[in-house]
């Protein structure tokens, strides 16, 4: 057997050894970042159709993680849909309480499964809060 051939016969093995060894499993690590919003409102908007987008966030979250998700709008008209057990939503929540719609679609404390909310419950807490901080949205 040639130099040559002995090299390519040991780089195979080699291959060959890595590709049956098991993958090194890391730990998933939670990065603090600022949260994206679910979408922007502007008086033009339709309500229902933002309100029915908020609710397939709550309900992807919850099927995801099994928890429920903050809600909170600013006066920009920024809505953002935070996991509970998110790492920055603590944080976020605690600075910036006039922000907060509602928890939703959390666990009670005796741990029974709460239901997604309808999304023409959400439309009403969303109209209701956008008429609290100052009328970004009219009926």
């Amino acid at each position: 057997m040639s130099i040559r051939a002995a090299k390519t016969v040991e780089r195979s093995r080699e291959a060959a050894i890595r590709e049956s060894e098991p993958r090194k499993l890391v730990a998933h690590r939670q990065f603090s970042r600022s949260p994206a919003p679910v979408c922007v409102v502007t008086p033009q908007d339709d309500m229902l159709a933002i309100a029915t987008m908020v609710a397939n966030r709550i309900s992807s979250n919850r099927h995801a993680t099994n928890c429920g998700s903050y809600v909170l709008a600013n006066e920009a008209g920024k809505v953002f849909v935070l996991k509970e057990q998110s790492v920055t939503t603590p944080a976020l929540v605690e600075s910036n309480p006039r922000h907060l719609v509602g928890l939703y679609a959390a666990n009670t404390k005796d741990l029974k499964r709460v239901r997604c909310p309808a999304p023409d419950r959400i439309l009403i807490d969303l109209m209701q809060h956008f008429a609290d901080l100052g009328g970004l949205v009219s009926a």
